[in-house]
């Protein structure tokens, strides 16, 4: 399901999201920003999580992202994953 979405959001089909296409996950998950809250936010989440924001979030970190529930990730239940595809 998360691998799913995963590829759902990739949209350049890289294997990796960059900012946009982690963003539009972010957004149906509850993100309230706008474009310069969500750039914070994304570079704050790749730093957290040792990823480099300009080379995007690969699958095994998308996957620990959507997983978290700490204030470090992306945490979005099996229902809200289904909802996106």
């Amino acid at each position: 399901l998360i691998l799913a979405v995963f590829h759902a959001c990739d949209r350049d089909a890289d294997e990796r999201l960059n900012e946009a296409e982690t963003r539009s996950f972010a957004v149906h998950v509850g993100f309230p920003g706008d474009d310069w809250e969500w750039h914070e936010e994304y570079h704050s989440l790749c730093s957290e999580n040792g990823a480099d924001p300009y080379c995007g979030i690969n699958v095994a970190l998308f996957t620990k992202i959507v997983n978290d529930m700490s204030d470090s990730g992306l945490y979005c239940k099996d229902e809200e994953l289904r909802d996106m595809l």
